[in-house]
This record gives structure tokens, sequence and C-alpha cells, in this order.
């Protein structure tokens, strides 16, 4: 994958082993924990679109209900985007990023 080429780049050998699984650990807490988050948005539009339902809701207002929250959960996870791209335009250093698939072939021991 590109992008664990790239996020591994510039690590000595030695260490390449131990950046590939702390890129892999972060990955996968980052989207269960992202997960949770825009659940929790969508769940909580749902509740207060709910909440404005007079008396018993029926299945057609829990339904709408949930169609409501979704868009805040998308809402969120573009806003989620946004933020981590602006990161990356600040924190990204330039000159110790190896452009992928450019240039000669490295064997993949090198890499």
């Amino acid at each position: 994958m590109p992008i664990t080429r790239i996020a591994t780049s510039g690590i000595p050998d030695s260490d390449a082993g131990l950046a590939s699984g702390l890129f892999n650990t972060s990955q996968q807490i980052g989207g269960a924990v992202g997960l949770a988050i825009l659940s929790t948005f969508a769940v909580s539009a749902t509740d207060d679109t709910l909440a404005d339902v007079a008396g018993q809701p029926t299945e057609n207002d829990q339904a709408q209900a949930l169609v409501d929250g979704f868009p805040v959960a998308y809402l969120g996870s573009a806003l989620l985007i946004a933020a981590a791209a602006v990161l990356l335009f600040f924190l990204l250093r330039r000159e110790d990023v190896v452009a992928v698939g450019e240039g000669e072939a490295v064997p993949a021991h090198a890499v």
C-alpha cells in the first residue's frame, strides 16, 4: 500500500517493523474511535428528533428520526477530514516524503 510506504519512509531498517505495527495499530484505533464518535453524533441527532414527537413514536417516526441523524454523522466526518487535511498541510515535512512509483526500482528489503 502506498500510504504505508509513505508512513514508513525514512525509518531505519531496524525499526521498520515497529513503525509498520504502530501505523497499523493507529489506523485500527482511529477507525474504531472515529466510528464511535460519529455514531454518537448520529444517535444524539436521532434522539433529538424523537424527542420532538408527541406521544409514542410510530415506526415511521423512528425511521425518519434515524434518517435525520445520518447527515449529522456525515457532517462530522467531513469536518474531521477537513481538520486532518489542515493538520497534514502544516505538519507534513515535504523534504522527508519519498515519491511512490517514481524513479528506479528499489529492492523490497530496502524500502
